[in-house]
């Protein structure tokens, strides 16, 4: 029976999250963290208030009061002063400091957050609803897709299992819906029961 084991940390392989995105982010990050001090110091976190964004240098973070040999560079989703959480003062919401110099770094933080954002949830959709197969919208479906969870579906009834859980984001294909792919499988199972 498939299950994920989670001791300390999960890998999400074939997430969908565009590798050029990443490796975009990497660059513009080793970049950064390759100035000296001042120049990264131009974004302190001391600055970023209650949002607890910007820049910290190596030492400058303290856990059980006692300094951590990094630096770092805390970055969120992007909130305006308008927002509900920013007004209320909730703690780790609020604008980011951006680094000056390339344009592209607040773009490319902000397009990483958001897949990461979406990746999440669908990943903790699937995991809290016990789903055997999740379709990611990143991902999309093919016929070969749900040929293939058609066959795995059949297989495990046939081991006995009386129920298969798939969550679909309403994104993932316009053509093969919700409604077509509970159709199919149906009718695979009708298929299967007259055989």
């Amino acid at each position: 029976e498939p299950r994920l084991l989670l001791p300390r940390h999960a890998l999400a392989a074939g997430h969908g999250v565009d590798p050029a995105l990443v490796e975009r982010l990497g660059a513009l990050s080793r970049a950064f963290f390759g100035q000296d001090d001042a120049t990264k110091l131009r974004i302190p976190m001391a600055a970023g208030g209650r949002a607890w964004r910007g820049f910290f240098p190596l030492g400058g973070e303290l856990t059980s009061n006692r300094p951590d040999w990094k630096e770092g560079l805390y970055l969120g989703s992007e909130l305006g002063p308008a927002h509900p959480r920013v007004r209320d003062g909730v703690i780790l919401h609020g604008a980011n400091l951006w680094p000056g110099g390339d344009a592209g770094f607040r773009d490319t933080v902000l397009a990483y957050i958001d897949a990461l954002t979406r990746l999440g949830h669908a990943l903790m959709g699937g995991l809290a609803t016990g789903a055997e197969h999740v379709f990611l919208h990143e991902e999309g479906i093919t016929l070969d897709d749900l040929r293939d969870e058609i066959g795995r579906m059949s297989a495990s009834f046939d081991e006995g299992k009386r129920l298969n859980l798939v969550l679909r984001n309403e994104l993932a294909n316009e053509v093969y819906s919700t409604r077509f792919i509970t159709s199919l499988e149906e009718e695979n199972r009708e298929s299967a029961e007259r055989i």
